[in-house]
């Protein structure tokens, strides 16, 4: 369909979407790269960095897209103003990737959030040791 559907319900933010979840998604999905794709830490960095480059210049191009589409249909100068200032903020993935750019920060923030995941880390150490 090369419409859009109308909105129900705009003034409401979308469910779940905020920086708490998207912070949580971007360690579970870091923790998912390393502990079983095997990746390294650096290469998770550089994952992460270069998915919060295209998500930024993703909502820069469709900035510039709304900009023109809205020039072109005339509209006031107020209104563009108040549409790109909504674009114009980073996303919550965006600001996850950022907040969770180095290992250490990945770490901190798992071992904060995530207490499964170093219980998990133990329980595999103590199995380590006893079957030696």
């Amino acid at each position: 369909m090369d419409t859009c559907e109308p909105l129900q319900n705009v003034s409401e933010p979308l469910v779940g979407l905020n920086d708490d979840t998207a912070m949580n998604h971007v360690a579970s999905f870091t923790l998912k790269l390393r502990e079983v794709d095997k990746l390294s830490g650096s290469a998770c960095e550089e994952v992460r960095h270069n998915v919060a480059t295209m998500l930024s210049m993703s909502r820069e191009h469709l900035l510039n897209d709304m900009k023109k589409m809205l020039n072109d249909m005339d509209v006031s100068e107020h209104f563009v103003s108040d549409m790109c200032s909504v674009i114009s903020n980073p996303t919550p993935f965006e600001n996850a990737c950022t907040s969770l750019s180095t290992e250490r920060d990945i770490n901190k923030y798992v071992e904060s959030k995530f207490p499964y995941v170093n219980l998990w880390s133990t329980c595999l150490r103590l199995k380590a040791h006893v079957n030696l």
